[in-house]
């Protein structure tokens, strides 16, 4: 259910950095790719899992007889986190968590279980920011798809990436049935305002652990206005010096789907890690 992925050149051999999937994503298909260059990037282990309903946790019933709702998704994610726990080498002292887009909450939630020691949490562009109904779910994500990058085929003159017009496009492959129930499974927690709670309840009751969200500048989650407004929300969270920072930023020129490149997710957790140990990664 976990899988390890170890650095070429290790810098922190008492550090782990945990990373859970992303939409529709899995360890099985390219996630796994992804969490062994973060490894080879900040040097340091790293524990990658598939979401519950997802990747290889994913089953029919799951996503269509359940639904994540708020109130359960911390109990829900100390399962989890229990089973991180164990999976952590002997030689790890400190943990840090990362989570995109829909990985957000889950991170979020691991955090506030404490099952970890966890010294700095990450996020990138989290869903769970603002309570949506249904209709602006769906027209709030199909509308940002204008500009979202998708894989190119292969030999596309414009490098990686490609831009689609149409979120329709994303149901042509094969993966698009879990997708769907994906989105099924853990649309209330995502239509919901759980992370930022759980940013202000890290933020008062857990004072030792860094918080660094990166949002993107073609974000996901809202209009200009509405992430710069969050964005001083969570800067104001928590003033005290003598307290890990609290950090929000917009990242120029990215869109929702620029932190699934390996390179600028590992940026976010090294980061992340600068705020409570800038000293533990240095080159």
């Amino acid at each position: 259910m976990v899988s390890h992925y170890y650095p070429e050149r290790e810098r922190a051999a008492d550090t782990a950095v945990i990373i859970a999937n992303s939409f529709n994503g899995s360890v099985e298909r390219g996630f796994g790719r992804k969490a062994q260059e973060i490894a080879n990037t900040i040097g340091a282990q790293v524990l990658a899992y598939d979401r519950d309903g997802t990747g290889n946790r994913y089953t029919v019933s799951l996503s269509l007889h359940h639904n994540l709702v708020p109130s359960r998704a911390v109990q829900h994610v100390a399962t989890i986190g229990r089973l991180l726990d164990n999976e952590l080498d002997t030689t790890t002292k400190s943990v840090v968590l990362y989570g995109h887009s829909g990985a957000g909450p889950e991170m979020a939630a691991l955090a506030r279980t404490e099952l970890l020691p966890a010294f700095a949490l990450g996020l990138s562009d989290p869903v769970g920011v603002r309570k949506l109904n249904f209709v602006q779910g769906v027209l709030g994500g199909a509308l940002y798809t204008r500009n979202y990058e998708w894989p190119a085929k292969q030999g596309s003159p414009n490098g990686h990436t490609e831009s689609k017009g149409s979120v329709f496009r994303c149901l042509r492959n094969r993966h698009a049935g879990r997708a769907i129930l994906e989105a099924c499974y853990y649309s209330s927690l995502w239509a919901s305002d759980f992370t930022v709670k759980s940013i202000q309840e890290l933020a008062e009751k857990q004072p030792e652990l860094g918080i660094y969200t990166a949002f993107a500048s073609s974000s996901l989650v809202g209009k200009t206005s509405f992430v710069q407004s969050l964005i001083e929300h969570i800067n104001s969270l928590r003033t005290d010096t003598a307290s890990a920072p609290v950090v929000a930023t917009v990242v120029p020129n990215t869109l929702h789907s620029s932190f699934e490149d390996p390179t600028i997710a590992s940026t976010v957790v090294l980061r992340t890690i600068g705020l409570v140990a800038p000293e533990s990664f240095a080159a």
